[in-house]
């Protein structure tokens, strides 16, 4: 079998939230660096810390690729790549706005570098997503009746 492997393109919300985030996070911690020099705080280090830390582990987990190699479906993430068997497809169908109304997220992010974790709703149940682009969605339905929904 072939290889193949697919960029994750962001649409324009992950576009807009992503670099908001890090320039806002960035002039922050800039900020906070500057009062931390001029008088040691343990809250302003923390703080400091939390605005650093944040989007560095959210890159980490966001996915970056999709590649279909030796019959699996490998989502790559700078950590912790989610391999998936296409012997485990039960089937993948094209999802609707209307099926992803009202998602909400339950350990997830919602736009910073993509949209990835764990998400439900009243239309699909709870499922994993791993996605940039939230306007071309596939649901895919395995085997153990996990759902997990990517963006081409």
């Amino acid at each position: 079998m072939n290889d193949y492997s697919f960029n994750i393109p962001w649409d324009r919300e992950v576009s807009i939230i992503t670099y908001s985030i890090v320039i806002i996070f960035s002039l922050l911690c800039v900020l906070l660096s500057y009062q931390f020099l001029k008088k040691s705080n343990i809250y302003i280090a923390i703080t400091l810390i939390t605005f650093v830390s944040t989007p560095i582990v959210a890159y980490i987990y966001s996915p970056k690729k999709y590649h279909i190699k030796n019959d699996n479906l490998i989502i790559e993430r700078g950590i912790g790549s989610v391999k998936i068997s296409l012997n485990n497809i039960m089937y993948a169908s094209v999802l609707t706005k209307d099926q992803m109304k009202n998602t909400t997220r339950s350990f997830a992010s919602g736009g910073l570098f993509g949209y990835y974790g764990a998400f439900n709703n009243s239309s699909i149940g709870s499922f994993k997503m791993y996605a940039g682009n939230y306007n071309d969605l596939i649901l895919i339905k395995l085997t153990n009746g996990e759902k997990i929904v990517v963006s081409p």
